[in-house]
């Protein structure tokens, strides 16, 4: 029992680096399962994206599926969870936000995002240790407030939002978007 306290309040201090608790008596990965690394490929990663925007239902994507779009009932704060999956480790997930803003029926304003900056929006990045173990498993975590982009930039605001996830091999793969708009 105390160890797991140990892991649960370690865990906590980990916020947003949720594949590794470098605690002796922890698990490596908080999910996923332990594996040998191997940057040998078995296969690509999957990837998957969860986005909630307050009391709405979640939207889900994944590797394959088509992209949706949605516009929520209000302007509640946005949670994004990005996950990658491989039975060879899980290397890196990122999650990746273009924005849009704009006045009117129409006239585009403001266009930021990865178009821009060349980088993702947040990313969780598997950082092994000397016993080489890897986890099946690696998160991300985002949220935004869309109405704090409202007023400050526009009449209109979209969120196309997709994640990556990358293997020990250097594959990839990257989920549909979600497109959200008010």
């Amino acid at each position: 029992m105390v160890i797991l306290k140990k892991c649960l309040r370690a865990m906590v201090q980990v916020v947003g680096l949720l594949g590794l608790v470098g605690i002796a008596g922890c698990k490596t990965c908080v999910i996923g399962d332990e594996v040998p690394m191997n940057g040998t490929a078995h296969q690509v990663p999957k990837a998957f994206l969860s986005a909630t925007a307050g009391n709405d239902p979640r939207i889900d994507v994944e590797t394959g599926g088509q992209t949706v779009s949605n516009k929520p009932k209000n302007e509640s704060d946005v949670a994004v969870i990005a996950s990658g999956d491989d039975i060879g480790g899980v290397k890196e997930v990122e999650i990746w936000v273009e924005e849009t803003t704009w006045h009117g029926d129409g006239d585009y304003g403001t266009l930021t995002g990865p178009g821009l900056l060349g980088a993702p929006t947040a990313k969780t990045v598997f950082k092994p240790k000397t016993d080489n173990i890897a986890c099946t498993k690696l998160m991300a975590l985002y949220s935004f407030s869309p109405s704090s982009k409202l007023l400050a930039q526009g009449d209109h605001y979209r969120a196309r939002i997709w994640a990556v996830a990358r293997n020990f091999a250097g594959q990839e793969t990257q989920t549909p978007a979600i497109e959200l708009y008010w």
